[in-house]
């Protein structure tokens, strides 16, 4: 892993942080990267392509900027590209209980990979095709939920269309 970190942290004379007071920005690059037998990912599979193997997902290069404020990290859209599935994440993590991440599941990985693909990145503003997209956000007990995002995209898609017609 490579990541280039500047940050700032507010401290008392006790040693005590002051949460809301880190700021900055995180740089990084992760490459070789792969989750074993993680669980959370495991108990998807009977739902979600039951014959992939996700005992041993590898990824492509994992890369993003990072902008850290007010209790809050801004994702810039990420690529994830792994043997099992690709998709593209952005969106704001929240510890202060605001989480909103999207995520871009392309329906291209409804095509089963080869057993021996390795994965390789593409862009993040490469096409993707038709895409699903789910965003999270806290439920009522504060755990991120997904659910399926359809009319914010096609309001951005309209917004878009709109603004280069009237340019």
């Amino acid at each position: 892993m490579d990541a280039t970190v500047n940050t700032s942290l507010a401290i008392n004379d006790e040693g005590d942080t002051y949460p809301g007071s880190l700021k900055g920005v995180v740089d990084f690059s992760l490459n070789n990267g792969s989750l074993i037998n993680f669980e959370p990912l495991e108990k998807i599979k009977p739902f979600l392509f039951t014959n992939r193997d996700f005992s041993n997902i590898k990824f492509a290069e994992l890369k993003d900027h990072l902008d850290i404020a007010n209790q809050e990290i801004k994702i810039s859209r990420m690529e994830i590209e792994s043997n099992v599935i690709s998709m593209f994440v952005e969106g704001t993590y929240s510890m202060k209980g605001n989480t909103d991440i999207t995520l871009q599941i392309p329906l291209s990985n409804l095509k089963k990979k080869a057993p021996d693909y390795k994965p390789e990145n593409l862009g993040i503003d490469k096409k993707t095709g038709v895409s699903i997209y789910l965003r999270g956000q806290p439920g009522p007990d504060g755990k991120i939920r997904f659910k399926p995002e359809i009319f914010d995209k096609l309001k951005k898609m309209k917004n878009k269309i709109l603004n280069s017609i009237f340019k």
